[in-house]
């Protein structure tokens, strides 16, 4: 047989077989890239996730440092300074509360709508303002003994409850008084109104950004590398 006339089989194996080889390696590839993508990919959500979690985080914590001491602390300074945990002394509508010492501070009285004194001996509540109806005066018979023993915090004087009751949202803050021998006595405390106290969230959300600027997602990717 001539040279001419040979099969060209051996050629052509060879030709596909690499044509099947360059296609494995261009797939493996691609798959690798895949995947260099959705690591990538997972990466920048756990960071972002983390971004989010670091601001929900500062924002909570500036939001209640604001509460305690523009809204709260006033005005439970403002009941001790009239004696309200004396059961022999009237208890003042919020109208009458002295005003706050604390600078910049909102005026706690426009958006009080009742003061109330609590005896956990005797379980007697008195109000003073507005009177509320007989669904939330059996709400904080229930809720503040319960309440001031399992959640609130001797240390910082100042116990908040955020519910709604009786188809309305209601801010309750109080503090606890104790006799001389140091035994809980008496809740006092009054309901503020929450919508009034919105502008203390905008404040720090407006005034203080969230995350810090060497943090920024978009101030990293602006650095030059």
């Amino acid at each position: 047989m001539s040279a001419g006339s040979r099969s060209p089989r051996p050629r052509g194996l060879f030709i596909a077989a690499l044509l099947l080889l360059t296609l494995a390696l261009a797939g493996a590839i691609a798959l690798q890239a895949y995947r260099n993508f959705l690591g990538h990919k997972a990466t920048a959500e756990r960071v972002l996730h983390d971004y989010a979690r670091l601001a929900a985080a500062r924002f909570a914590n500036r939001t209640e440092m604001s509460f305690y001491y523009d809204a709260f602390s006033p005005a439970m300074d403002a009941l001790m300074r009239v004696k309200a945990g004396d059961p022999n002394v009237p208890l003042p509508p919020p109208s009458r509360l002295p005003a706050t010492t604390q600078p910049h501070a909102p005026d706690f009285r426009k958006f009080s709508t009742y003061t109330f004194r609590y005896d956990l001996r005797s379980g007697r509540l008195e109000t003073g303002g507005a009177v509320p109806s007989p669904l939330v005066r059996k709400w904080l018979r229930d809720t503040l003994p319960v309440h001031s023993r399992t959640v609130y915090d001797p240390k910082e004087k100042v116990g908040a409850i955020l519910r709604t009751v009786d188809a309305a949202p209601r801010a309750v803050v109080y503090t606890v008084v104790n006799d001389k021998a140091g035994t809980p006595r008496t809740v006092v405390g009054l309901e503020q109104d929450p919508h009034a106290l919105e502008p203390l969230y905008k404040a720090e959300s407006d005034q203080y950004p969230m995350l810090p600027k060497a943090s920024s997602p978009r101030t990293r990717s602006a650095q030059p590398s």
